[in-house]
């Protein structure tokens, strides 16, 4: 399931988000949004549901949130690696590790 994944620093009001930066970037020129797409979103650690783009802009996009569902449950799935080399390595944790620890590598 593809999501829009929101923190809640995205909050600008008790159902509306501003994203900007990557993600941003992402729903431009991937999704080619535009205003009055309906988006997939989920809340990190909270429920998913649908945002409506309300706003477009180059520097943010802003989203009417409709959260009403609970997120499946994780699959039950393990990691097995080769030996691969060190920038390799260092990629595939970074893509295996859940959304808030990524600033950690």
């Amino acid at each position: 399931m593809n999501l829009i994944l929101l923190s809640e620093d995205d909050f600008i009001g008790q159902n509306c988000v501003r994203l900007e930066g990557r993600r941003l970037k992402h729903l431009i020129e991937v999704r080619r949004s535009a205003v009055g797409d309906t988006l997939s979103v989920g809340l990190l650690n909270g429920l998913i549901g649908k945002g409506t783009v309300t706003t477009l802009t180059p520097d943010a996009i802003t989203l009417d949130l409709h959260l009403d569902q609970k997120p499946p449950a994780p699959l039950p799935a393990t990691l097995i690696l080769a030996l691969p080399r060190p920038k390799v390595l260092k990629r595939v944790i970074i893509a295996a590790t859940p959304w808030e620890l990524k600033g950690f590598f």
